[in-house]
């Protein structure tokens, strides 16, 4: 991982009921301060044909010391074969808006 301290997570899904629950679920884990989920319209190449799909992307707003938690919990909850996870480093914004991610994502069991 990079040396940013924060990152949002990408990830969609055709479902709007699995994305409330998988964003609820990452914030109560606390993998997450904040997932926002928004609709989308995705265009994409799958099993050799050009698809078109009404998704909902969720922008999952955490620590980048907890990314592989949160790859781990999208790939165990999500419903799709090869579920989109990308990491964003956030290379700048608010000190308190960060603290505040700080404060409701925590550090990994591993940290002191």
């Amino acid at each position: 991982m990079s040396e940013t301290e924060h990152v949002v997570v990408m990830t969609t899904t055709d479902d709007p009921d699995e994305a409330a629950a998988l964003a609820r679920a990452l914030v109560d884990a606390r993998l997450a301060a904040c997932v926002q989920a928004m609709p989308i319209t995705s265009t994409y190449r799958w099993e050799g044909a050009v698809e078109t799909a009404d998704e909902r992307l969720l922008l999952v707003k955490t620590r980048a010391d907890r990314v592989e938690e949160v790859k781990a919990h999208l790939d165990a909850h999500h419903s799709y074969d090869t579920p989109e996870c990308v990491v964003v480093p956030v290379t700048d914004g608010l000190p308190p808006y960060l603290g505040w991610i700080d404060a409701s994502v925590g550090r990994t069991a591993t940290q002191t």
